[in-house]
């Protein structure tokens, strides 16, 4: 499973891998990819005045229904359950058109 969430301290000790390295031996020694290293190295000013285990920075977009996200990840969470449902069913990019 992929990890999206990274520490300012992870991602400190990764950009300094990249100095010593280079960006994309860095990203491949800690399994990321290598425009997030590069991203990360660009924003390292904000990355050093973050607390060490802020994850938040350039963390993306916050919900705006909360609440409503709720509901709905309990009623499919229902529904994935319902005896009549198909659990051999994948869902491939086609489905989505």
């Amino acid at each position: 499973m992929l990890k999206l969430s990274y520490s300012a301290a992870e991602k400190l000790t990764i950009i300094a891998d990249a100095k010593a390295l280079s960006c994309c031996a860095a990203a491949r020694k800690h399994g990321v990819d290598h425009s997030m290293v590069s991203r990360w190295i660009n924003n390292e000013e904000k990355i050093k005045n973050a607390p060490k285990k802020n994850k938040s920075i350039d963390s993306g977009k916050k919900s705006q229904y909360p609440e409503a996200e709720k509901i709905l990840k309990q009623w499919i969470l229902e529904h994935q359950t319902y005896p009549g449902a198909d659990s051999k069913f994948r869902a491939t990019n086609m489905w989505l058109f």
